[in-house]
């Protein structure tokens, strides 16, 4: 078992016990992952603790999700010029909340040799197109005694300053338990598989950038009924409130694009980076870069079909192969062409085209190793049963996986078919509020595999 102690000293203190923290250190030689505030830089010399990495976060570690990207660049870039002058050289770089692969294009003037990632567990490689970086999922203040690594394995652990000694001394103390550094560690060991930035936004994310979306739309002077049905959309609840804001953007978005494309690029909610938006008449879909679909709206009704309470949002793709945890093959380069969106991963290309009260995705496999795959939905359906290719219905109380041709999934608030020309299997599990769905098909390595989904809203 290799273990990391990550210990990030907060900004104020005190520069004599921070010497007297890392005077055992130097002494014993201990290996250890440090990470200094600003104030504090310039109170070590790195040359007296060779067996420290030092590891960067921007200046002040902040969180990703509390600054806009610019900003973020900004105190990425302050932090990098102040550690080169002060003699540290490159180590890892700690991803606190709120970090997405979108974002790691902004690691460039830190020159990470690894990541380390709060929130995230196990080992991997983030990766955002050209860029690819080894990483260590962290966990804060473990209970050491609890934890069973297995020998090849390492593990994070982000401790008070405080409690250094502790957790080194009960390292030390057990059997076939090693301290290490991420550079020392990846240099002998080989990490495998993907590491998932969280991507997914909270409902309250959510309600903030539909409101977002509904400001950029509206201007300074917003037509009356939006006002109302914004106004109205306080205190009713996360989910009534993103059904009243469905509202408000179908009104907008009648107005603005009565005859405009049905699939468009735009930073959907003014976040710093563009998404995909797809619309016909009755449906809207938003999908990140990452694959995520962000929202699935039906517009009639209005209904946000996409939020369910405590379920990440689905995704264009999810597969699986042999027995090992379904994965996500994006991030994706997403590109508006005539009347589709596409988008193109590792190992497969998905075409998503709007078309009145429905939606087809269209799927392309070529070097994604075999085993399943297919769309992840999420569906705010309410109580939901399901009915395969006409056969008698039942209600999704449970989960359950079943084959077939058509998916008729009735709920309280909408009826939608999933529709597959080729032989497919759905697995559906209920959710406060709807099911979650994964249509996938047994796909062949490197093959042009092609398949289509249909979502059709009836209103019926």
């Amino acid at each position: 078992m290799h273990v990391v102690l990550l210990v990030a000293f907060p900004p104020g203190w005190d520069p004599s016990d921070l010497r007297e923290v890392m005077r055992p250190v130097g002494e014993h030689g201990i290996p250890l992952a440090v990470w200094l505030p600003p104030d504090l830089i310039d109170q070590v010399d790195p040359s007296d603790l060779p067996t420290v990495e030092w590891v960067r976060a921007g200046h002040g570690a902040p969180r990703a999700d509390y600054l806009p990207p610019g900003l973020l660049a900004e105190a990425i870039r302050m932090e990098a010029e102040r550690l080169d002058q002060a003699g540290f050289g490159p180590g890892p770089f700690w991803l606190r909340a709120g970090w997405t692969e979108r974002l790691l294009p902004l690691l460039d003037p830190a020159r990470p040799s690894c990541l380390m990632v709060e929130g995230v567990a196990g080992s991997g490689t983030v990766a955002f197109f050209d860029r690819v970086f080894p990483a260590l999922g962290i966990e804060v203040d473990p209970d050491p005694p609890a934890l069973a690594i297995p020998d090849d394995r390492v593990t994070v652990w982000r401790v008070e300053p405080s409690r250094l000694e502790e957790y080194a001394s009960w390292v030390a103390a057990r059997p076939g338990c090693t301290l290490t550094v991420p550079s020392r560690f990846l240099a002998d060991h080989r990490v495998e598989g993907r590491l998932r930035l969280p991507v997914e936004p909270t409902p309250q994310d959510r309600l903030e950038r539909r409101l977002a979306r509904i400001k950029s739309l509206a201007g300074s002077r917003p037509p009356g009924e939006v006002v109302t049905a914004c106004a109205g959309a306080v205190g009713h609840g996360v989910i009534a409130s993103e059904d009243r804001l469905v509202a408000a953007s179908a009104m907008l978005e009648r107005a603005r694009r009565k005859e405009g494309p049905p699939v468009v690029m735009l930073d959907w909610d003014a976040d710093g980076s563009e998404e995909a938006e797809i619309r016909s008449p009755e449906v809207e879909m938003v999908v990140h870069s990452s694959g995520a679909i962000l929202t699935f709206d039906l517009l009639a009704q209005p209904v946000a079909l996409g939020a369910v309470p405590g379920e990440a949002p689905g995704c264009l793709c999810r597969h699986l192969a042999g027995s090992e945890h379904p994965t996500e093959p994006g991030p994706y380069r997403l590109e508006a062409q005539a009347e589709r969106l596409v988008a193109r991963g590792e190992g497969v290309t998905i075409e998503v085209e709007p078309d009145a009260d429905s939606v087809h995705l269209s799927y392309r496999f070529d070097g994604l190793p075999s085993g399943l795959a297919g769309p992840d939905l999420v569906l705010a359906l309410g109580r939901t049963e399901i009915r395969v290719d006409g056969n008698d219905r039942g209600e999704i109380s449970e989960p359950v996986a079943v084959g077939g041709h058509r998916y008729r999934l009735s709920g309280e608030k909408a009826e939608i078919l999933i529709e597959s020309p080729l032989p497919s299997q759905l697995f559906a599990r209920p959710a406060e509020g709807g099911v979650v769905v994964w249509l996938h098909w047994v796909i062949s390595p490197e093959a042009d595999y092609r398949a289509r989904l249909r979502i059709v809203r009836s209103t019926s």
